[in-house]
């Protein structure tokens, strides 16, 4: 019995001990979340969920007109807000959504203080204004007034002043407690395009500033509530705040214009003679990252013709003649291509090719409408004939209801404080249909730290210049990146508790998280990611090397492949060795300090994996091994890893840089695919008489994943056979001399075509095969 119990403890201690060294490191707070780096505005950070931002269509912009700060000339920078000539204290009943509450002006003011002005903060796209009046004792609608809209452009270059046009006045005394205007844009312009409005009418009119102006005083006289309705949230908006940019072939320091939400100011393109008329070489084109990529069904372009609205546009006597307009999700362009492309490194698909040269009245807004599609960027470039011209574009707005579609979140340099092997990534998310999370890692054990300097003017210099004035010295800046160490990043997490995919053990991790939705109208939410790890098997690491570090192509090469653990007080040791193999193996065998050794192995894919019947914890060992390399610059992982600690991989670290790759000095970079094509015999004669019956094709491919295709060909081009590999061979394919009905082939010549698709192009070899009986 006192024996037993000995035993119980023992192994209540072993337990004990085994989780003491076992740990997690979880994000689940708003605190850790809102560290990350991500496109501000397109994510939604909360106490306990992270999720995207829900983009409306039907607002009303008055409502957070507060968030929205831009430049005025009398006072500098202010926000959207509300403005009254007469008793402001009750200015802010007007827009606080509340019908019960009302502004009423004071009496004794003069009739030219009894008006209101509200600053949208930016301009809007609004097709409807709304006035709500009270109707109760000693609060009565206004009954004589009228209503004025501005696009926002100062006619002034001094004070806030702004050109006013009416959407509505009373004709007779008022007495509706609802008073409703339509806005909308007479636009008589004749262009022609893909996705389009070509009505004479838009129904929409672009608005910063709203007046509501009385022409008589009653002691009663009371306005509720103002109300707009704007076409949507303007996506384009928050472009530099969630990291995009936007580049222009000229005039690029005026680029933002495009989507600052001013009218003041804007992005011009002019050709100074008719030479440089031409979008490519003149540089009347910019390309636009929205920072993220979103759901969009509508993009509208501002621009008014010479002298239209404020001081902005005086000398803007000209037109854009027509123009092309695509847009890309942000797949990268193909590696080759017959095409011409055009700038940028993005696929852009066409939205749009306008035509503006159908004849006066020429068009100045644009209203493109059409089905919704993935954006993330936007290429747009003039297209004019051989003329001198210049135009203005005021403002880019894009809308799509609904979450984006998908926005990158980045952790910083998460610090384990010492070195842990993390054993997997385990998350919390709800994931609705057409929704996705996915996660990467990357690892490393060093960082570097960067001083950058700055000279009080806002130039960057170097430390020695920014030391030798000091009363020029402005401010220093640190910045912390990845050591030399780091890791690439792992391929995507997809389940959560999937094994780790980075090398581990490391101090640092870093995570990179994608927020997806194929429907705008749902989104994922994530509550918290977890990083479960232990101490490491050998707590002050294992290094490696293979050699020899050079082959031939396909050639079948003795490796060796030798581990060195430097051992303390309390590891673990380890059992076994997962090796990263780029083929078929021969041939393993083991030495552990030096001695031959008994082994079992078996391989997986690309997993050799060698077991020992005893925990290292003291010598080196070597796996030896015979594998064929089809790959330049070849690398050849290995883990070491315990039956005592299930689920801990020990990555092992190359001695130096490269130290576990192996070369092939007669493959350079971009060569041919398919390599060390057999063809045998060069007849054959598929009679069954065991001699020359059969045709076997073989070959070694570099740098490619995809399957090849074999095909017999007759000298006409008809396909005859397409040949399937044979299992367990590699790139080995068998004909029988017979055709795709399993009918012998007529005796004469014919044509084997071997091909395969990488990211390079497709590659082709052709054979010539006689069959003969």
């Amino acid at each position: 019995m006192r024996k037993l119990l000995i035993l119980s403890m023992v192994i209540g201690l072993t337990l004990l001990s085994a989780d003491a060294l076992a740990g997690t490191y979880t994000i689940s707070q708003k605190s850790q979340w809102e560290e990350w780096k991500y496109p501000k505005g397109a994510v939604r950070v909360q106490d306990d969920t992270v999720t995207l931002v829900w983009f409306s269509k039907d607002i009303d912009p008055i409502a957070n007109a507060g968030d929205f700060e831009h430049e005025s000339k009398e006072r500098g920078m202010i926000p959207g807000g509300i403005r009254v000539g007469s008793n402001f204290t009750d200015a802010r009943n007007i827009i606080d959504g509340n019908v019960d509450t009302y502004w009423k002006p004071r009496v004794r003011d003069s009739l030219q203080d009894w008006w209101v002005q509200v600053d949208l903060g930016r301009v809007v796209l609004a097709d409807k204004l709304t006035l709500t009046f009270p109707d109760k004792e000693g609060a009565k609608p206004f009954r004589d007034f009228s209503v004025y809209v501005s696009e926002g452009a100062h006619v002034s270059a001094k004070v806030d002043q702004f050109q006013f046009g009416k959407v509505g006045t009373t004709t007779e005394p008022n007495t509706e407690e609802v008073v409703e205007y339509d806005l909308f844009t007479i636009e008589l312009g004749t262009a022609i395009g893909d996705n389009l409005v070509t009505a004479d009418t838009l129904k929409f009119a672009p608005v910063q500033y709203i007046r509501f102006v009385a022409h008589k005083q009653s002691p009663d006289a009371a306005l509720a509530e103002m109300e707009v309705r704007a076409l949507g949230e303007n996506i384009a908006l928050g472009t530099l705040e969630r990291g995009g940019s936007v580049r222009a072939g000229q005039f690029n320091d005026k680029a933002a214009n495009l989507f600052d939400g001013s009218i003041d100011y804007y992005w011009n393109a002019a050709a100074g003679r008719a030479a440089l008329s031409y979008w490519r070489e003149g540089g009347q084109w910019f390309e636009w990252d929205l920072g993220t990529a979103f759901w969009l069904n509508r993009l509208v372009i501002l621009s008014w013709y010479g002298g239209e609205i404020g001081l902005t546009q005086s000398f803007l006597m000209y037109i854009q003649r027509g123009y092309a307009l695509l847009t890309s999700d942000g797949t990268p362009l193909p590696a080759v291509g017959g095409e011409e492309r055009i700038e940028g490194d993005f696929d852009y698909q066409l939205l749009s090719l306008v035509n503006n040269l159908q004849g006066a009245p020429y068009q100045f807004k644009f209203d493109h409408v059409f089905p919704q599609r993935k954006v993330r960027y936007i290429f747009y470039h003039h297209e004019s004939e051989p003329a001198r011209y210049g135009y203005g574009l005021f403002e880019v707005l894009l809308y799509g209801e609904g979450y984006p579609a998908e926005v990158e979140m980045e952790s910083g340099f998460i610090d384990l404080k010492t070195a842990k092997s993390i054993t997997g990534v385990e998350w919390e998310a709800e994931t609705p249909p057409d929704t996705k999370v996915e996660i990467r890692t990357r690892t490393g054990d060093t960082l570097e730290r960067e001083i950058h300097y700055y000279l009080k003017n806002g130039k960057e210099v170097t430390k020695a210049l920014w030391d030798r004035y000091p009363h020029k010295r402005g401010w220093t800046e640190e910045i912390t990146r990845p050591g030399g160490d780091w890791s690439q990043w792992s391929s995507i997490y997809n389940i959560p508790g999937q094994a780790f995919l980075s090398p581990t053990p490391r101090k640092f991790v870093q995570l990179k998280l994608l927020l997806s939705t194929d429907n705008p109208e749902l989104a994922p939410v994530l509550h918290a990611i977890s990083l479960p790890y232990h101490e490491p098997l050998i707590k002050r690491g294992v290094i490696g090397e293979i050699v020899p570090k050079e082959t031939k192509l396909g050639w079948l090469e003795a490796f060796s492949y030798r581990i060195k653990p430097t051992f303390s007080s309390g590891d673990v040791g380890f059992d076994q060795v997962l090796l990263r193999v780029p083929s078929q193996v021969e041939d393993v065998a083991l030495e552990i300090g030096g001695e031959p050794m008994s082994v079992s192995y078996n391989l997986s894919g690309d997993s050799l994996l060698v077991r020992f019947p005893y925990h290292v914890k003291r010598d080196s060992l070597k796996v030896s091994f015979k594998a064929r390399v089809f790959e330049n610059a070849t690398l050849f992982d290995a883990f070491v890893l315990s039956s005592r600690r299930p689920g801990v991989w020990q990555e092992v670290k190359p001695i130096e840089t490269n130290a576990t790759r192996v070369f092939l000095p007669s493959v350079p970079v971009g060569s041919d695919l398919i390599r060390n094509v057999s063809v045998e015999p060069k007849l054959i004669t598929p009679n069954a008489d065991d001699a020359n019956d059969f045709l076997t094709i073989s070959f070694d491919l570099v740098k490619v994943d995809n399957l090849p295709q074999v095909k017999v060909y007759n000298l006409q081009g008809e396909l005859i056979r397409e040949l399937e590999r044979q299992p367990e061979e590699g790139n080995v394919y068998i004909w029988d001399g017979r055709d795709k009905s399993e009918d012998l082939v007529p005796p004469g010549v014919y044509s084997c075509r071997i091909s395969v698709a990488a990211d390079i192009g497709t590659q082709a070899i052709s054979k010539i095969i006689c069959v003969t009986y």
